[in-house]
């Protein structure tokens, strides 16, 4: 019966390169998990002590120094940056979210209100520091505000180039709409946070409907646009979906 042996060409030796090359990996990882750590600690402590605390505020939340700190990030920049991205990166993903489950533009306006207001009542410390802080605003780096707001224009002037070409408009208006509407809430729900002169429900429909009745009017078969997409009597089924109008203001799927 022949003799089991391994040769040993199988299985090469490991070498010192191979070793360091594993420990780098697994100190790599460690530091990534630390950094998530401490942006997290970062952001609770937003909630806990405003926009304007402390890195020490920070390392307290943490249970931790700021030295500690600062051996994973380079200086109080890279870490209130690091910390806005993580806000900015979380209200994009719950847009895109709430986006998905919508197929129509009008819907689409009014949940995409809905969700930004939403973030400025329930999280308002977070909110100011991402959007207001002057270490994220004046750093040189990506400014997470633009970067969420830039995410929601993109997606409004895409929805609103498919409506116009699709009417027989000229599509360079898209763009101008997308972000001059983002402005417009944007700077609405800042004005409510301070104000709170109204429900947010109320605020969101006026808006909502302010920003619909602006696309609406705008496209070149307006006169024609508020009879097919007007609410049904109490009873009615509507206008058929397959109506022109009521399919030139639907959100295409995958547009």
């Amino acid at each position: 019966m022949p003799n089991k042996t391994h040769s040993s060409a199988s299985k090469p030796p490991s070498t010192g390169d191979d070793r360091r090359d594993g420990r780098s990996l697994r100190w790599q990882s460690h530091r990534e998990s630390r950094r998530t750590e401490l942006i997290n600690a970062g952001i609770a402590a937003v909630r806990e002590y405003g926009p304007d605390l402390s890195v020490e505020q920070i390392a307290d939340k943490a249970g931790t120094s700021r030295a500690v700190i600062y051996r994973h990030f380079t200086d109080k920049t890279d870490l209130y940056v690091a910390i806005g991205k993580t806000v900015a990166d979380m209200f994009v993903a719950q847009l895109a979210r709430a986006l998905a489950a919508v197929d129509d533009l009008e819907q689409g306006i009014a949940v995409g209100v809905e969700v930004y207001l939403q973030a400025v009542d329930s999280d308002p410390s977070l909110y100011r520091f991402t959007v207001r802080h002057p270490l994220l605003s004046r750093s040189g780096r990506d400014d997470p505000a633009a970067t969420a707001s830039e995410v929601l224009a993109g997606f409004l002037s895409s929805r609103f180039g498919d409506l116009l070409r699709a009417a027989g408009g000229d599509s360079g208006a898209a763009e101008p709409w997308g972000y001059g509407l983002v402005g417009l809430v944007r700077t609405t729900g800042e004005w409510w946070m301070e104000r709170r002169t109204m429900s947010r429900a109320a605020l969101a429909h006026h808006l909502s409907t302010l920003i619909w009745s602006g696309v609406v009017g705008a496209l070149p078969s307006a006169p024609q646009v508020p009879h097919a997409v007007a609410a049904p009597a109490p009873g009615s089924a509507g206008p058929p979906a397959d109506a022109p109008l009521v399919r030139l203001l639907r959100i295409q799927p995958g547009a």
